[in-house]
C-alpha cells in the first residue's frame, strides 16, 4: 500500500507542477513468463538481455508469478537469456525488438545443469498479445527495399489500415505530404523523431525528414494509443534514426531518373508526326533528377561509445503539365464590339475617349496576360496546356551520438537538418489557375534536436529524461515579386514593400485566373523547446509508466494577405437605362440587361468586387503590417498501468491530462471586432479593439482545463495456445490547436486592413480599378477566433482478432470507429440572412470566425495480413472497408472546395463524406530474396554469381475515389464574394447518369459519364431559383461532397542485384524501380465550379465554362504521376 500510496502521490505532483507530453521513448519492451517443465512458473529467474550490435546488457528478474518485462529498450535485435538454479540456462537469439511494440518472450525451462545451454529456435509470436494497440511496424527491410518514389519515408504509413490519401490540395499534403487515418484530419497527427516532437505547430506537419537511409524503422500507431502519447486523435508516427555499432556499416547511393525513361502524362501534348501542326505536339516533359548521398556509422570507443552520419541530396528539374481554360479568339471578338450591351452603354472610362475604344488601356493590359490556346481551333478552343519546370535543390543532414557510461547510465543525442530551395510553377496551395507565369518560391529550413538520458535505478524502476529543439523556417514569396506589375496595368498600389509587389490576382468567371497567389508573401519561423520525463516501474503484476513532457512555443511571421488585392469578374455587372447601375442578379429594373459576361467586364476594367489588403481606413494614414510574435506553452501528464490479471488477460489503463494555452502576441498586436447591432441605414463605422484592452483577453482564446483523455484496453489469449488474441479498446484523444489560425486577428485594423468593395445600388460603380481608393462605400474583412474556442477530441475505439496462421504469418480483422467533437471549423459570421438580404453587422464585410463545432463520424472494418521475413520473403497486406463523415474536413480548405460552409447559421447542413474518405482502400507489399541460383545449383561457378542475390519488390495500390461539391461560380452566400461560404447550385437528375435530364431538357448532356471528357452529366445542376424579393435568395439543394472522384490504382516494381566485391563485407547494388509500372492514368478532381449565369435556371456549353464536369489533369499534386523509371546504384560496406 505504501508503495501505490507513493506511486499515486507522485502522479499528483507531476499533474500539479508539469506542462503537456506529447512524446514518449523511441522504444520497445521484452516481457514473458518463465516456467518448468510442468508448466509452473519459476519466480526469481535471472533474465540478460543483451543488444547484439553494441553488447549493452540490461538485467531483470522473474517476480513471484514468473513473469519478467525489460522496458525501455532501443529498437534493434536482443539475445535473451534465462537462468534458475536447477535448470538449464534458456537462451533466445535473434529477438528483434521493435519501437513501441511490447515482444513477448515465453521461457519453459529444462531441468539440468546451469552450465549446459538451451538454444531455443522457435520464433516470438507475430500476434500482439501484450497491448491494444492498433497499429504497424514498418521495419528496416520494409524501409529500405520496398520502391519508394521520391524517398520520402511517409509514404510507407499508407501500408497501414484505415490509412487514405490525403484530400486533392489540401494545405497539408501540398506542403510535403501527410494522410488521414481512421477518419481523423491530417493535421491532428503526431510525428515523433527518436522519441522528440517533430511537429511544425503552424499547420502540425513534420519538421525534419531524415533520409531514407538514416531511418532504422519507424511505427504509425492509429487507434487507442496508450496515455504515454497524445496531440492529437489522428496517428502517432514515431521515426527512429540508426545509431552506430561496434563495426564500422555505411552507403554511398545515387538514385536517377530523366524524360527518356518515363512515359506521357496523359494530358501531354502527343508525340508529333509528319502531318502535326508545330506547337501541337512535343515528346516527354523534361524532368532531370538526382537523388544521392551516404552514411557511415560505428563505434568511437568499443562497447561505449557510437556514432552514425547521414546525408542525402535532391537535384530536381522537372516540367508540370497542366490544362488551363483561356479565352478563344471568337470570344475575344463577341466582346470587342461596340455592340456589347455592357461597354455600349458605360459612361467614359477614364483616359479612354469611348466606352468601346481598344485603347482602354487597363482592360488591355489585362487581356493581353491571357495566351492563346495551343490546343484544337484557336479560333474556337479554350484549351491552353503548358509544361513548365519545377526547380527544386534539397539537402538532409541527420547525426547520432550514443553513449553507455555503465550497465545503468546511457545518453543519446541526434541532430537532423533539411534544408529546401524549390520553384513551383503552379502555386502547389492555391490552386486557382493553371496558367503559368504565377508559382512560387519557397526555402524551407527545418532542424531537430534531442538529448536523451536514460537511467536503470534497478531492474524494475527506470528513468528517460529527454530534452528536445525543434525550429522551422518557412518563407514562400510570389514568383514576381519586387516589380509593381499593379501600377503597370493600371491596379492600385498601397503597400509600399518590396516583396509584396507583384501581379494582383485576377479571377474571371468561366476561365482560369490570372495573378500571383493572394496569401504571398510570407514568412515565419517557429520555435519550440521540450523537456520531457518518463518512468518506467514494475510492481508484480503492474507495468507503469508515468510522465511529464512541458513545451514552449515561439511563433514569429508576417503575412501580407491579398497585399496586391483580389479582383472579381463574375459576369454580375450590368448598366440600366440612362447609366443607372444595376445590381448584382437585377433583372427586372428598367433597361437592367439580363446577359452579362465576365470578359465584357474584364475589357472594360469593371470588377465586381475587389478586396485589398493594407488599405487605409478612411481618414487614417496607416499601412498595413502583419508581423506577429506569439507566445504559448503546453502541460500534460499520463500514468499508463499494464495489469496482468491472469497469464492470459492484459489490461491496458491509463489516464492522460493535456493543457495548450492559447497563443498571446507578444506587443499585444492583435485585435478583434466590436460587433454593435447597426439597424440600416448604417452609419456606424466597423471599429476593433486591441487585446489586453477594455475587457479584452490577450490571449485569442479562453484557456480550457479539462482535457483529461482516459484510456482502457484488454488483450485476452482465450485459448490454451500463443495462435489467438482478442484485443479491444477505448479512448479519449485530443487534438493540439493549429497555430495558423491563431494569426487570423493580426489581419484586423489597425493592423493590417482587408477594404472589401463591391458593385452596389448605394454606392459610385466601379468602373476603373483606380475609383476602389475614393469610394467611401468600402467595408472592413474582419477575422476572429472565438473567445469559447476548444480543444477538438476524438472518441476511438475498436475490436480485433489476430491469428497466427504460421509462424510469423498472421492474420488480423478489426472493427475501427471514431467521433470527433469540437472540431474547429470556420463560418462567416456576419453571412447574409438569405430570407430578408440583410446583414447582422453591415458595418463589416465577412468575419471569419474559428469556432470548435463541427463534429466528425467514422466506421471501418479493417483486415491485414503480415509475414514477417521468413525463406526470403517478407509480405504486408491491408484492405479497409470505411465511411467517414463530417461538417467540414479542415479549416483551411482544398481543391475539393472552401473550408466554408454554404450556411453559416447551420452547420450540420454541410454533414456529408469527408473530402478524405475511401470507401474502398486495398494496399499491399511484399519483399522476396528470388531463389534464381537453385534453378542451376550444380552449374557452374559463374552461374550461382550471376543468378544470385536477386530481389523483387513492389506495393500495389487500389482505391475508390474522394468525394467533392459542385459550388456556383463566384455565387457566395455571403457578405464577400471573395470570402463568401461557396453556394451550391440545385440538384435535378443523377450526375452519375448520362442523357438528358427530365427536369433540365434544354440541356446539352453527354452521352457517357466517369470518363475525362465528362465525369458527370453537368446537365444535373441548375442554379437556384432567385429569391421572392429583391436581395434575398435561396440555397441550392444540393449537399456536400455528393459526387466522387477518381479512383485510384498502382503498381510499384523493384528489381535488385546485389554482388559482393572484395567479401561479403563489400556489396554493390544495382537496382531498377517502376513506379506505376502498367502507366495507368490516375486523374484529379474534375472540374466542379458551376459557371451558369445568375439570370439562367438551366445552360450547359458554353455558359457551363469549359471546364465543368471534364478532368483536366492527372498528377496535378505530384501524387500519382504516370510511369517513371528510376536506376539506382548503392555501394555498401
Amino acid at each position: 500500500m505504501a508503495r501505490r500510496w507513493l506511486l499515486f502521490s507522485s502522479l499528483g505532483l507531476v499533474l500539479i507542477l508539469t506542462t503537456t507530453v506529447f512524446a514518449s521513448g523511441p522504444t520497445g519492451t521484452i516481457t514473458g513468463t518463465v516456467t518448468d517443465p510442468s508448466g509452473a512458473v519459476v519466480p526469481k529467474a535471472r533474465i540478460t538481455v543483451v543488444n547484439e550490435a553494441t553488447n549493452a546488457i540490461r538485467n531483470a528478474e522473474s517476480n513471484d508469478d514468473g513473469d519478467y518485462t525489460v522496458a525501455l529498450l532501443p529498437p534493434g535485435r536482443y539475445r535473451v537469456t534465462a537462468e534458475s538454479a536447477g535448470f538449464r540456462k534458456s537462451i533466445f537469439s535473434d529477438v528483434t525488438v521493435d519501437v513501441d511494440q511490447t515482444m513477448r518472450v515465453d521461457f519453459a525451462l529444462v531441468i539440468g545443469a546451469a552450465t549446459e545451454e538451451v538454444r531455443v529456435k522457435d520464433t516470438p509470436p507475430a500476434i500482439q498479445t501484450d497491448t491494444s494497440t492498433l497499429g504497424q511496424v514498418v521495419n528496416n527491410r520494409l524501409v529500405q527495399e520496398l520502391p519508394l518514389n521520391a524517398r520520402n519515408f511517409l509514404s510507407f504509413a499508407l501500408l497501414v489500415p484505415g490509412s487514405q490519401l490525403p484530400a486533392e490540395g489540401s494545405e497539408n499534403s501540398t506542403e510535403g505530404g501527410s494522410l488521414s487515418v481512421n477518419g481523423a484530419r491530417e493535421q491532428s497527427n503526431n510525428f515523433l523523431l527518436d522519441g522528440v516532437d517533430n511537429n511544425d505547430p503552424y499547420i502540425n506537419q513534420y519538421v525534419a525528414l531524415p533520409s531514407v537511409d538514416a531511418i532504422q524503422e519507424f511505427k504509425v500507431e492509429s487507434s487507442d494509443y496508450s496515455a504515454e502519447y497524445g496531440r492529437g486523435g489522428g496517428a502517432q508516427i514515431n521515426v527512429v534514426l540508426k545509431s552506430g555499432t561496434n563495426a564500422f556499416h555505411g552507403t554511398l547511393f545515387e538514385y536517377f531518373r530523366n524524360r527518356s525513361m518515363d512515359a506521357k502524362n496523359y494530358f501531354d501534348f502527343p508525340y508529333c508526326t509528319a502531318d502535326s501542326v508545330p506547337g501541337t505536339c512535343g515528346g516527354v516533359p523534361a524532368l532531370q533528377r538526382n537523388q544521392f548521398g551516404g552514411t557511415l556509422g560505428g563505434p568511437i570507443i568499443k562497447d561505449r561509445t557510437f556514432f552514425f552520419i547521414s546525408y542525402e541530396g535532391l537535384r530536381l528539374r522537372q516540367a508540370e503539365t497542366r490544362q488551363a481554360t483561356v479565352p478563344s479568339q471568337n470570344q475575344w471578338k463577341s466582346v470587342d464590339t461596340p455592340m456589347n450591351p455592357i461597354l455600349a452603354r458605360l459612361p467614359g472610362i477614364a483616359g479612354c475617349p469611348s466606352a468601346s475604344d481598344p485603347s482602354c488601356q487597363s482592360g488591355q493590359n489585362v487581356r493581353n496576360l491571357y495566351p492563346a490556346a495551343n490546343v484544337g481551333d484557336p479560333s474556337s478552343s479554350n484549351t491552353y496546356l503548358s509544361a513548365p519546370v519545377i526547380r527544386q535543390t534539397e539537402n538532409y543532414y541527420s547525426a547520432k551520438l550514443d553513449h553507455h557510461f555503465s550497465s545503468v547510465d546511457s545518453l543519446s543525442a541526434h541532430y537532423s537538418l533539411v534544408d529546401n530551395d524549390i520553384f513551383s510553377p503552379f502555386d502547389p496551395v492555391n490552386a486557382f489557375s493553371s496558367l503559368p507565369g504565377y508559382g512560387s518560391y519557397t526555402l524551407n529550413h527545418g532542424q531537430n534536436a534531442g538529448l536523451e538520458w536514460t537511467r536503470v535505478f534497478h531492474s524494475k524502476l527506470l528513468n528517460e529524461l529527454r530534452l528536445g529543439f525543434i525550429r522551422m523556417r518557412a518563407n514562400v514569396l510570389q514568383q514576381n515579386h519586387g516589380t509593381d506589375y499593379n501600377a503597370a496595368l493600371g491596379f492600385p498600389t498601397v503597400l509600399t514593400n518590396p516583396v509584396d509587389l507583384g501581379y494582383p490576382d485576377l479571377e474571371v468567371q468561366g476561365f482560369d485566373g490570372i495573378g500571383e497567389p493572394v496569401n504571398y508573401p510570407q514568412d515565419r519561423h517557429d520555435t519550440t523547446l521540450q523537456v520531457a520525463d518518463n518512468v518506467a516501474w514494475t510492481v508484480g503484476r503492474n507495468q507503469f509508466k508515468i510522465g511529464a513532457d512541458v513545451h514552449h512555443l515561439r511563433l514569429d511571421n508576417y503575412l501580407d494577405f491579398l497585399a496586391r488585392g483580389e479582383w472579381l469578374y463574375l459576369g454580375y455587372v450590368g448598366a440600366g437605362a440612362a447609366g443607372a447601375f444595376c445590381k448584382k442578379g437585377d433583372t427586372t429594373s428598367p433597361g437592367c440587361d439580363p446577359t452579362t459576361y465576365s470578359l465584357s467586364e474584364l475589357l472594360a476594367a469593371i470588377p465586381d468586387a475587389a478586396t485589398l489588403g493594407g488599405v487605409p481606413n478612411p481618414g487614417s494614414t496607416t499601412k498595413g503590417n502583419t508581423f506577429n510574435s506569439l507566445r504559448s506553452h503546453g502541460v500534460s501528464s499520463y500514468v499508463q498501468d499494464d495489469i496482468h490479471v491472469v497469464p492470459r488477460l492484459l489490461l491496458n489503463v491509463g489516464l492522460r491530462y493535456e493543457y495548450d494555452s492559447p497563443p498571446i502576441e507578444a506587443l499585444n498586436r492583435f485585435s478583434v471586432p466590436d460587433l454593435v447591432p447597426c439597424p440600416l441605414p448604417c452609419t456606424t463605422p466597423a471599429t476593433f479593439i486591441q487585446a489586453g484592452t477594455d475587457g479584452v483577453s490577450r490571449a485569442t482564446y479562453s484557456p480550457t482545463y479539462t482535457n483529461f483523455g482516459p484510456r482502457i484496453g484488454i488483450a485476452w489469449r482465450p485459448l490454451r495456445t500463443e495462435r489467438w488474441v482478442v484485443r479491444s479498446a477505448y479512448g479519449i484523444f485530443y487534438d493540439s490547436s493549429i497555430a495558423q489560425m491563431n494569426v487570423f486577428p493580426r489581419i484586423n485594423p489597425p493592423y493590417y486592413d482587408l477594404g472589401l468593395y463591391e458593385q452596389n445600388a448605394n454606392a459610385p460603380p466601379l468602373w476603373t480599378p483606380q475609383a476602389i481608393l475614393l469610394q467611401p462605400g468600402g467595408v472592413v474583412q474582419d477575422n476572429m477566433i472565438s473567445p469559447k474556442f476548444r480543444n477538438g477530441y476524438m472518441q476511438q475505439w475498436n475490436a480485433d482478432l489476430q491469428y497466427e496462421v504460421l509462424p510469423d504469418w498472421m492474420v488480423d480483422a478489426a472493427y475501427v470507429g471514431s467521433k470527433g467533437t469540437h472540431l474547429s471549423d470556420v463560418i462567416d459570421l456576419n453571412q447574409q440572412d438569405p430570407a430578408t438580404g440583410l446583414y447582422p453587422y453591415p458595418q463589416f464585410a465577412s468575419i471569419l470566425y474559428v469556432g470548435s463545432d463541427a463534429a466528425s463520424s467514422y466506421n471501418s472494418l479493417q483486415l491485414r495480413s503480415e509475414k514477417r521475413t521468413r525463406s526470403g520473403l517478407s509480405l504486408l497486406l491491408a484492405y479497409t472497408y470505411s465511411k467517414s463523415f463530417d461538417d467540414i474536413s479542415s479549416v483551411f480548405g482544398g481543391s475539393v472546395g472552401s473550408g466554408l460552409p454554404q450556411n453559416s447559421y447551420y452547420l450540420p447542413a454541410d454533414r456529408g463524406p469527408s473530402d478524405f474518405n475511401a470507401v474502398h482502400r486495398f494496399i499491399g507489399s511484399f519483399v522476396y530474396d528470388l531463389p534464381l541460383q537453385k534453378l542451376w545449383a550444380h552449374g557452374p561457378g559463374w552461374s550461382a554469381r550471376i543468378l544470385g542475390n536477386w530481389q523483387a519488390s513492389g506495393i500495389a495500390t487500389a482505391q475508390t475515389g474522394s468525394p467533392f461539391t459542385v459550388v456556383l461560380a463566384g455565387g457566395a452566400s455571403s457578405a464577400d464574394a471573395a470570402f463568401g461560404n461557396p453556394a451550391r447550385p440545385d440538384l435535378v437528375g443523377n450526375p452519375f447518369e448520362p442523357g438528358t435530364v427530365a427536369a433540365n431538357a434544354g440541356c446539352p448532356a453527354p452521352s457517357q459519364v466517369k470518363v475525362p471528357q465528362s465525369w458527370f452529366n453537368p446537365c444535373a445542376f441548375v442554379n437556384p431559383p432567385a429569391g421572392a424579393v429583391g436581395g434575398t435568395f435561396l440555397y441550392g439543394n444540393e449537399g456536400r461532397n455528393i459526387l466522387t472522384g477518381p479512383g485510384f490504382t498502382n503498381l510499384d516494381f523493384g528489381l535488385a542485384k546485389s554482388m559482393a566485391l572484395r567479401s561479403e563485407n563489400h556489396r554493390l547494388m544495382f537496382r531498377g524501380d517502376f513506379f506505376n509500372l502498367f502507366n495507368h492514368p490516375n486523374f484529379d478532381i474534375p472540374g466542379h465550379v458551376f459557371n451558369c449565369p445568375v439570370t439562367s435556371q438551366s445552360c450547359g456549353e458554353p455558359y457551363g465554362g469549359g471546364s465543368f464536369g471534364k478532368v483536366l489533369s492527372a498528377n496535378g499534386y505530384g501524387d500519382k504521376p504516370p510511369r517513371q523509371i528510376q536506376l539506382s546504384m548503392r555501394y555498401i560496406f
